[in-house]
């Protein structure tokens, strides 16, 4: 696919996350390829364990000393960071 159609697209649609994972895969020549590649992507985001420096960044940006309280996957230290924004 080109780069200036999928950018038209994005311009013009102002897709939501999940709309333009559709539209892309009903685009793709072998749509099912594309879903098994969506899924082993999505469970990669979901799954993902934050290095020791990021957790460190983010335990100081909480102002909270580490004390091995908060888990170590990615998504749920971006959730506490966000919460933590939000009420500040």
């Amino acid at each position: 696919m080109e780069v200036p159609v999928v950018v038209d697209h994005l311009k013009t649609e102002r897709p939501s996350y999940l709309g333009f994972e559709a539209w892309l895969g009903d685009k793709l020549a072998n749509p099912s390829e594309f879903a098994s590649r969506r899924e082993i992507f999505n469970a990669s985001v979901i799954e993902r364990i934050h290095a020791e420096e990021k957790r460190a960044d983010i335990q100081k940006n909480l102002s909270r000393e580490d004390d091995g309280s908060l888990p170590r996957e990615g998504v749920v230290l971006n959730h506490v960071e966000d919460w933590h924004y939000a009420h500040t």
